[in-house]
C-alpha cells in the first residue's frame, strides 16, 4: 500500500513540474510588510489576494561574508517574488519596482540611458553623467582610514568652491603630525598671498617685528 501512494505522489510531483515548467519560473507581485535587515529578507503581501508570506530572503548584486551591497526594503515597497526550479523551491525577492505609491524621484525622470543615480531618502545624491561628470550631492561626509592617498588628474587646473558662507577646516588629530605640500615649482597662495615666495613689508633689523605678508 504504501508502494502505491509513493508512486501516485512521484506521479503527481512529476506532473506539477511538467505543468509549471510548460508556464515557465514562477513569479508574482506584492508589497512589503516587513523588513529585517539581519535577515536581509522581507515578509511580502501577495497581490491582489492579498496573503502575507513568511521570510522571503532579498537578492543583492553582490554579497559575500561580512561585504556586499545592500539597499532596505521599506513597508509598501513593489517587489517580484521568483520561485525558481518550477516553483519547486524557496522564492526570493528578485526586483523592486516604482509604481503609483513609489514613484521615480525627481532627479530621475530625465536620466538618459548611459546615466547612472543613486539617491538615498534623505536626499543625498550620487551621479554619473553622460557629460563625464561623478558628482555627489549632500551632506557628505568621506571617512578615509589607514593611509590613504587620493590622486588628482594632471594637466588641468583643480578648482574646489566653498560657498560664500562657508569654510573649510582642517583638523590634524595627532600631535606633532605635519602638513606637506611638496612637488615641481608649485606653490599655495591664499588670498594672493604666496607660501613659498611671499615677502614683507615693514622689514627692519632687531628683534621687531614684520608687516603683514605682501601679495604677489
Amino acid at each position: 500500500m504504501q508502494a502505491l501512494l509513493n508512486t501516485i505522489r512521484a506521479i503527481v510531483v512529476q506532473e506539477v513540474r511538467r505543468v509549471l515548467s510548460a508556464q515557465g519560473p514562477a513569479k508574482r507581485y506584492g508589497n512589503v510588510v516587513q523588513w529585517d535587515p539581519k535577515k536581509h529578507a522581507a515578509k511580502v503581501r501577495i497581490q491582489p489576494e492579498g496573503i502575507v508570506t513568511n521570510w522571503i530572503p532579498v537578492s543583492s548584486e553582490f554579497i559575500g561574508n561580512g561585504f556586499g551591497v545592500v539597499a532596505a526594503l521599506g513597508a509598501d515597497d513593489q517587489v517580484e517574488i521568483h520561485w525558481p526550479e518550477d516553483g519547486i523551491n524557496e522564492a526570493s525577492i528578485t526586483r523592486r519596482l516604482f509604481d503609483a505609491r513609489n514613484a521615480v524621484p525627481d532627479w530621475a525622470q530625465n536620466a538618459q540611458p548611459g546615466e547612472y543615480y543613486l539617491g538615498d531618502k534623505a536626499g543625498s545624491l550620487l551621479s554619473m553623467t553622460l557629460d563625464g561628470k561623478f558628482t555627489l550631492a549632500g551632506k557628505a561626509e568621506i571617512d578615509l582610514v589607514g593611509a590613504p592617498t587620493i590622486n588628482v588628474g594632471d594637466g588641468n587646473a583643480t578648482v574646489i568652491n566653498v560657498g560664500t558662507a562657508g569654510s573649510v577646516t582642517l583638523n590634524m588629530g595627532a600631535s606633532g603630525a605635519t602638513v606637506n605640500i611638496v612637488g615641481g615649482s608649485g606653490d599655495v597662495k591664499v588670498n594672493g598671498v604666496s607660501l613659498v615666495n611671499h615677502t614683507h613689508s615693514g622689514v627692519a633689523s632687531g628683534a621687531g617685528n614684520t608687516g603683514a605678508p605682501n601679495k604677489s
